[in-house]
């Protein structure tokens, strides 16, 4: 956590809105013991959750359902299951998705039980998925492959939300097989994929890939994230409005600059911890995103005073985080922190 002082003073916004400093500090934080309580919680209501529905005047509980410990069996008619930090076995998970053929959101996180062939089973009877989040316990997870995660895309159409998160054994085999059946895809997340390069299989070259829907790409942590492989993504992806690279120490400056100047449409950069980056490059990849709104360049190598540049270069820019300062607007100025 960070502790943030309050400076009186900020770079004027070179548009209309001339800011006025914000004496505002952020909220709190919650702090650690509070986080533990929230999780806990999640686990518990999210094996017993009612459906995602209207709420009606005379709302009917679930029959049988009588709290976190009913088994699997008695919990039916579920819309939305979230697990996280539990002892789940595989084959509880088995019953509860089987019971529950209408899953429209599943977030299996952290379950340090599930370590075989859990994604196999969402694969096979999760049929109406909108949301899939999946979070491997501590790197236990290998049986993320190309089959399997072209499976979970191909038996749910309408996939549009799709995470496979901070798992090192996830390389671009499998990657790539998420691009080539997400056609309907607005987001991605694969943070943490230690294998990935970016670079397409030589075994799938000849197999087209167009995310036109994708809008949402998270790639941080990937350290073997190359400047091709970077390209041949972006490449697929046209629209892409919202990037995260963030401690990808494998990209290079001229690297970033070339690949990030394709993506005009731009409104979120998160480019945090990407040490190579350089001033020069920045300014050529700002020039081409006229709709940049949220930056983040925590940790890059950037002289002071950079945020002034940065405020003409982006008119519409309404969070900026630069090594020792953070800019919020609020509407009216900006809310200014610096630590």
């Amino acid at each position: 956590m960070y502790m943030y002082q309050l400076h009186s003073t900020i770079p004027l916004h070179p548009s209309s809105r001339v800011p006025s400093v914000s004496t505002k500090p952020p909220s709190q934080q919650q702090n650690s013991s509070s986080m533990s309580v929230v999780e806990e919680k999640t686990t518990s209501v999210a094996l017993t959750s009612l459906p995602l529905q209207a709420p009606t005047t005379d709302p009917k509980p679930m029959q049988g359902v009588t709290g976190p410990n009913a088994s699997a069996s008695t919990i039916t008619s579920l819309t939305k299951l979230d697990i996280l930090f539990s002892n789940i076995q595989e084959k509880e998970l088995g019953e509860r998705l089987k019971n529950n053929p209408n899953l429209e959101i599943c977030k299996i996180r952290r379950c340090k039980n599930l370590v075989n062939s859990w994604p196999t089973l969402i694969a096979s009877m999760c049929k109406n998925l909108r949301t899939c989040s999946l979070v491997c316990y501590q790197d236990q997870c290998v049986s993320f492959t190309k089959e399997t995660v072209a499976a979970i895309l191909k038996n749910n159409p309408n996939m549009q939300h799709f995470g496979i998160e901070f798992c090192s054994n996830l390389s671009d085999e499998p990657f790539w097989a998420i691009l080539q059946n997400g056609s309907n895809l607005e987001s991605l997340r694969a943070p943490g994929g230690h294998q990935i390069t970016g670079v397409k299989p030589q075994s799938m070259k000849e197999q087209a890939v167009n995310c036109a829907k994708l809008l949402r790409l998270d790639l941080s942590c990937c350290y073997d994230l190359t400047d091709k492989g970077l390209k041949e993504i972006l490449s697929s992806c046209p629209n892409i409005q919202r990037i995260t690279v963030s401690s990808c120490s494998n990209l290079t400056a001229a690297g970033l600059k070339e690949n990030l100047t394709l993506c005009k449409n731009v409104k979120e950069l998160d480019l945090s911890y990407c040490w190579k980056l350089s001033e020069e490059a920045l300014k050529t990849i700002l020039a081409v995103c006229p709709n940049l709104q949220k930056l983040n360049l925590f940790q890059c190598s950037l002289s002071k005073g950079c945020e002034n540049w940065i405020f003409a270069m982006c008119p519409k820019l309404k969070s900026l985080k630069i090594p020792g300062h953070t800019y919020e607007w609020n509407g009216k100025n900006y809310n200014h922190w610096g630590f």
